[in-house]
């Protein structure tokens, strides 16, 4: 019932490894792989609940167990790619089986019965690490089992907790910081299964709302390894299906099939994706952060993400029924506007269920459009934080935006001295959102403003005193790549961070 597979470690690998420029999509250790299927169950010589079981052959010390929760209409032998690259990788991966149809709670029941299975008859191999990935219905079923694992057994640890496109059947349950040590949520933007439609004035529900909801339920999270604690990499052209060994696509005749990443493609960025966050979180190796927090710049992928030890400068939280400019702190200058609340509020096209602020302004109206905030004295020292970090994102059909053009401005610290001003776009690509599928209901086309985190290093504002930084300034002097100075954003998340 097994079969041996040999992944051989080039030398040019390990040179890149080294060299701190090792891709996670194709590396591997030379470890020897079995596949094995087991039964939990078996009725009239059937077996009634299986699994697949991939271990690295030999002797090895014991290994972090995955857990691999299929999606329905998929079957459990179906994400082989993404199995066998992790066990390649140092991971026991058992891929487990649940009936298709079959609710969520029962989804769950099915993964606590895989659990004491494979902890009972495999303990000597397993270490007490436990990651948990789930796609579609799997994905929803793996998070609500991350929130019942102290329960079922509080000497395991939930190093990662992975979902891609999951669903939202029962509920958008999320994640508490209490369950998982980090989260990554992966999502499609040519997703027809788990479609996501967006109405104004009503929270999205979609895997963005999951992915808002994640943690929130304890202001002070840990520290992480890395400072890193949870992400969402919204994958452009991705499909549902895409997450699979399928090959087929069922692409929207309006989008045409140049607008989908080739199922190859998409498992490439997922595999990439996902063993960097388990080397880095689960195994404390810092050289694959990179290719996560940079994601956005090499892999068509609009990443957001949150460091669990963060200084929160703004959360952009506010009632509704206040008076907007009274916001502490908070000036506007030149021909600029500001508007708070809910974004699913403030931007017809956002999927996100957080407070948030629309920007608009227009140079060649009135020049000088700036946008500052005069830091509460508890927030002045910086000393200690190297990086100035935010969730930002172009409003779609704006008409201060164009199709296919990115946003730039510079950010200005103000203390002692004036800081260098930094451009935005020298770290961040924020591309005009693209339109996606159609939503086979509502006949409509569906478009998400999807946020993007921009990561700045303190280091590029030149020489400033930490210990009193009194204003933080945005200048939208900077001409988008038609030439022309004006833009629409949302804005969100303002911190420092590691």
């Amino acid at each position: 019932m097994g079969r041996c597979i040999l992944l051989l470690l080039h030398l040019s690998m390990i040179a890149l490894a080294v060299a701190g420029t090792v891709d996670p999509a194709g590396y591997a250790t030379n470890t020897i792989i079995t596949e094995e299927t087991y039964c939990l169950a078996v009725d009239a010589d059937e077996c009634q609940m299986q699994g697949l079981l991939y271990v690295p052959k030999g002797r090895f010390q014991p290994r972090p167990l995955v857990i691999l929760a299929h999606g329905n209409g998929f079957e459990y032998d179906e994400y082989r790619y993404l199995a066998e690259h992790l066990a390649h990788n140092g991971f026991i991966v058992a891929s487990v089986a649940s009936e298709l149809d079959s609710e969520i709670s029962e989804r769950v029941d099915d993964i606590f019965t895989h659990l004491e299975f494979l902890y009972d008859h495999h303990a000597r191999q397993l270490t007490r690490d436990l990651v948990l990935i789930g796609h579609s219905r799997g994905g929803e079923a793996v998070i609500r089992v991350a929130n019942q694992l102290p329960q079922f057994n509080n000497e395991l640890s939930l190093r990662a907790l992975i979902a891609m496109a999951p669903s939202l059947n029962d509920s958008a349950e999320a994640p508490s910081v209490r369950a998982a040590q980090s989260f990554l949520l992966l999502y499609g933007s040519h997703d027809d299964d788990i479609i996501g439609e967006v109405e104004v004035g009503l929270p999205c529900e979609s895997p963005f709302r999951i992915y808002d909801r994640a943690f929130e339920d304890d202001a002070s999270a840990p520290k992480r390894y890395g400072g890193f604690y949870k992400a969402m990499a919204y994958m452009l052209g991705a499909s549902h299906s895409g997450f699979t060994d399928r090959e087929e696509l069922d692409p929207d005749p309006e989008v045409g099939i140049q607008g989908y990443l080739t199922p190859a493609t998409q498992r490439i960025t997922t595999k990439r994706l996902i063993l960097s966050l388990l080397r880095w979180q689960v195994l404390g190796e810092t050289e694959f952060a990179p290719y996560l927090i940079n994601a956005q710049r090499h892999d068509d992928v609009v990443l957001q993400y949150e460091d669990g030890n963060r200084l929160i400068l703004e959360d952009f939280e506010f009632d509704e029924a206040a008076d907007p400019a009274l916001k502490s702190g908070w000036q506007s200058q030149g021909a600029v506007s500001l508007h708070w609340g809910r974004l699913y509020n403030l931007e017809a096209h956002s999927p996100h269920d957080s407070g948030g602020l629309l920007v608009k302004w227009n140079e060649s109206v009135w020049t000088g459009a700036k946008l500052n905030f005069v830091l509460p004295l508890e927030q002045r020292d910086w000393r200690g934080y190297p990086y100035l970090s935010f969730r930002a994102a172009q409003v779609y059909g704006d008409v201060n935006n164009d199709t296919g053009s990115d946003i730039d401005w510079e950010i200005v610290l103000e203390g002692k001295n004036l800081s260098q001003a930094v451009r935005v776009a020298d770290y961040a690509n924020l591309h005009y959102p693209e339109t996606t599928v159609s939503a086979a209901i509502a006949d409509m086309r569906i478009s998400k403003t999807a946020m993007q985190t921009v990561r700045i290093p303190l280091s590029a504002f030149g020489q400033v005193d930490w210990r009193q930084v009194q204003t933080l300034s945005f200048r939208f002097s900077q001409p988008r790549s038609d030439g022309f100075r004006r833009g629409a954003m949302v804005l969100d998340s303002l911190a420092l961070t590691f």
